[in-house]
């Protein structure tokens, strides 16, 4: 799923940058946007790791969900 905006102070701010392309959530292939919306609305609070694709090269980041 490629990145289009990413909100001022949400979770992801800082980490994402506009045309990352999101690969995995804590594990889960995120398929498409409809995929997404589906696995975030199970995360539970705490860390979240991302596996995004920036420029050919495969990153992990983490994110913290309050």
């Amino acid at each position: 799923m490629k990145v289009k905006v990413i909100k001022n102070l949400s979770p992801a701010f800082n980490q994402l940058i506009e045309n990352d392309i999101l690969l995995k959530l804590n594990d889960i292939e995120v398929r498409d946007v409809n995929h997404f919306v589906d696995i975030s609305s199970y995360l539970k609070k705490g860390n979240i790791q991302l596996e995004i694709l920036r420029k050919g090269q495969k990153i992990m980041k983490e994110i913290i969900i309050l």
